[in-house]
């Protein structure tokens, strides 16, 4: 008995994909025998819409939308460059670096933040009269997990709000600028609530700086972690943007106003963009039972 490529389909679990006409005008199996496998497949009109969507949050002047690239490296950094990103529009943002790492960074004139007042005393001192971009934990965090919140009482990143005036003290120490303060409260959050009411309370916590901190103050960072439905097939809803986008635009809109802020407002998604948009595709190279259970080896 032959079996057609329409019926070798159902034997693919894709009704996400197919509902999305993911393939376009080939499928798998057409892909596979062009190329082989494992193969990794994108759509560009998908990645292109989750772009769309990110932007679209907030028709505000100052709102920009950085590409998150994770565990961000000095070989990160090379990639980026290759890649025709201008460091000078790179925020190096890291998590206990080395002093070389730094370095580096400034270097190539990246704005470089910290999220310790160790780190940032280093930073002074590579840095003399440079700009310094700091990271803050709000005492909110959120994630699809425990292991992936980034913000709170129970996190090692960011500086307390309670250490602002040791952070002053170490800005005068070096003669620096402080040019950004940024935060991330987890990943994969699914309700818009909790990076609001983050959001918030960095936009509060900046409004009591100093008129001469505020002043230089060039960006205003709230993060990523915008989550995706990873079950998709049990119909989990998607992270709501219209609710998101509209309380970000009022909260960033009021705050400029009230503050007379001309800086950029940024978020720094990551996987909302990209992880939707690839698929791997692979071949079942073998399959046996042990106790009654039938395993299937991949290439």
């Amino acid at each position: 008995m032959t079996t057609t490529i329409g019926e070798k389909m159902s034997d693919i679990r894709s009704e996400y994909t197919d509902g999305l006409d993911f393939y376009g005008q080939t499928n798998p199996f057409e892909l596979l025998a062009q190329w082989g496998a494992p193969l990794y497949v994108y759509n560009e009109k998908i990645l292109r819409q989750r772009c769309r969507d990110l932007v679209s949050l907030s028709d505000h002047s100052g709102f920009r939308v950085n590409y998150s690239v994770k565990a961000m490296s000095p070989g990160e950094l090379y990639m980026n460059e290759l890649a025709g990103y201008e460091p000078a529009n790179t925020l190096y943002i890291a998590n206990n670096i080395t002093a070389d790492e730094m370095a580096a960074a400034v270097a190539k004139g990246c704005l470089t933040s910290v999220d310790s007042l160790a780190q940032l005393d280093i930073l002074g001192s590579l840095n003399r009269g440079g700009r310094a971009m700091i990271r803050i934990n709000p005492g909110i965090g959120a994630g699809h997990s425990e292991k992936v919140i980034t913000a709170g009482r129970n996190t090692k990143f960011g500086i307390s709000p309670d250490d602002l005036d040791k952070v002053f003290r170490i800005l005068h120490k070096h003669d620096l600028v402080l040019a950004g303060i940024n935060q991330h409260i987890g990943s994969l959050f699914m309700e818009p609530a909790s990076y609001l009411a983050a959001a918030r309370v960095l936009l509060d916590l900046i409004e009591t700086l100093p008129p001469e901190i505020l002043a230089s103050l060039e960006y205003i960072d709230f993060g990523g972690g915008f989550g995706i439905p990873y079950h998709k097939y049990e119909h989990e809803k998607r992270l709501d943007l219209a609710e998101l986008g509209k309380g970000l635009h009022e909260l960033v809109s009021a705050f400029a106003v009230k503050m007379n802020y001309g800086g950029k407002f940024l978020i720094e998604p990551g996987r909302y963009v990209a992880a939707e948009c690839g698929l791997l595709l692979g071949s079942v190279t073998s399959v046996k039972e042990n106790a009654g259970i039938r395993y299937a080896g991949t290439d």
